[in-house]
């Protein structure tokens, strides 16, 4: 077998988690009838993935065991077990386990395989059961606004009924098909809305430039027209863009009091829509309004959503460390040093040397700036020995390190 073929299922193995594999391997053993101690030869080849990281070795066994001369068997088998792990990771047992999938996710599966069914339905002529999967994937769609299932099953169901039971039936659905129809555009123009800014511009709101007048008249355009679809649509997905948008407007114009307002209502929007209520969105929202607040100088709320948004991430990812550094700044700021020395000290434990030195000379100045207001000047002296990567910087954080340290070589023999 190709070294290239092995590799390629050896990089799908590795990505299961336990569950999943234990699923797996009972999946291959239901497809083989025989009993006693023989084992599916896709089961062979899973073994040795699992047990073998040397794809010299895996390759080697299997050409002794089925024989030199079964190149073309063996790529064989190699696709055959592709396809099983696709499929088994597709059974409700591993799509609805708890912690698995978000909600939007395990929806989307339930659709695609109720439309499936209903296909298959519809094709042995069970009208009944048909229409009783229709309706629930229409109500799922509209729940989570999967606007193209809504849309292609809201047309089976026209066409069916209408076949059935006439024109006026027919008719009836014309209405709502336009209306989701205008609904899936709107969304579609919200997202490239979004992209835009993300891409032309970088979302570049919180800092302290005058605002640049193209910019603002691209924006006012882009929420005169999101505006327009979330009044006329109701669409979460439309208004979480929208008040994206909104948020990065005020932001420009330094109208953080407003842009405060809009990231409440963001929150609120995901927190209440299961179509776009994504714990990683969540918790973006969260530390979006946090930093606004920063902003703001309102360091109680800062510090709350702060936490907030930590909540919605694992420990020490980019999120994560990012709600840590804002937790930082609100205690600091707030005169609450053990809290703000705490959540630096593990901020810079949470940096990965290899990759980021200016973060952790960054965070090891905000830690010495800790310690020396707390009067410790011995331990601001020892943290400022690594900040030497910072201290290059041509955005401030040099200014501040020199500062610093003559501020603290002043005190420290006091």
């Amino acid at each position: 077998m190709r070294e290239e073929t092995l590799q390629h299922l050896k990089h799908i193995v590795d990505a299961l988690n336990k569950n999943e594999k234990d699923v797996l391997v009972e999946y291959l053993k239901a497809f083989d009838t025989r009993s006693g101690s023989y084992k599916p030869k896709t089961l062979v080849i899973l073994d040795l993935l699992l047990k073998n990281d040397d794809l010299s070795i895996i390759n080697k066994y299997l050409k002794k065991k089925f024989g030199a001369k079964s190149e073309d068997a063996l790529r064989m088998m190699a696709y055959r077990l592709k396809e099983k792990i696709g499929e088994s990771l597709l059974l409700d047992v591993n799509i609805k386990r708890e912690d698995a999938y978000d909600e939007l996710s395990q929806a989307r599966a339930d659709i695609a395989k109720k439309k499936i069914i209903a296909l298959i339905y519809v094709s042995r002529g069970i009208a009944q059961e048909t229409l009783d999967l229709f309706d629930k994937i229409i109500s799922m769609a509209k729940k989570f606004e999967f606007y193209n299932d809504l849309i292609e099953i809201l047309m089976l169901k026209q066409q069916y009924l209408g076949a059935r039971q006439g024109r006026k039936v027919y008719d009836k659905l014309t209405g709502e098909i336009n209306f989701y129809e205008e609904s899936r555009r709107a969304s579609n123009d919200a997202i490239k809305a979004y992209y835009e800014v993300s891409l032309n511009w970088g979302f570049k709101g919180l800092n302290r430039n005058v605002p640049n007048p193209s910019y603002v008249t691209f924006l006012e355009e882009k929420l005169q027209a999101l505006k327009k679809d979330f009044e006329t649509t109701s669409s979460a997905l439309v208004g979480y863009y929208y008040y994206t948008v909104c948020i990065e407007y005020n932001q420009v114009l330094h109208f953080g009091k407003k842009a405060s307002e809009y990231c409440n209502y963001l929150v609120d929007l995901v927190k209440s829509n299961p179509s776009i209520n994504l714990k990683t969105r969540l918790g973006i929202a969260y530390l979006n309004y946090s930093q606004n607040e920063l902003f703001n100088y309102g360091f109680k709320s800062a510090l709350e959503n702060a936490i907030e948004g930590k909540k919605c991430f694992k420990e020490g990812t980019f999120n994560y460390n990012n709600g840590l550094e804002f937790e930082f700044y609100s205690n600091f700021y707030m005169g609450k040093l053990n809290d703000a020395a705490t959540a630096i000290e593990t901020l810079i434990k949470n940096t990965k040397t290899d990759r980021n030195q200016f973060e952790l000379a960054k965070r090891n100045y905000l830690l010495a700036c800790t310690y020396f207001a707390q009067k410790q000047f011995i331990k601001a002296n020892r943290t400022l020995q690594f900040v030497s990567n910072a201290e290059k910087d041509k955005e401030g954080w040099n200014i501040g390190i020199r500062i610093i340290n003559i501020m603290n070589l002043s005190l420290i023999h006091i």
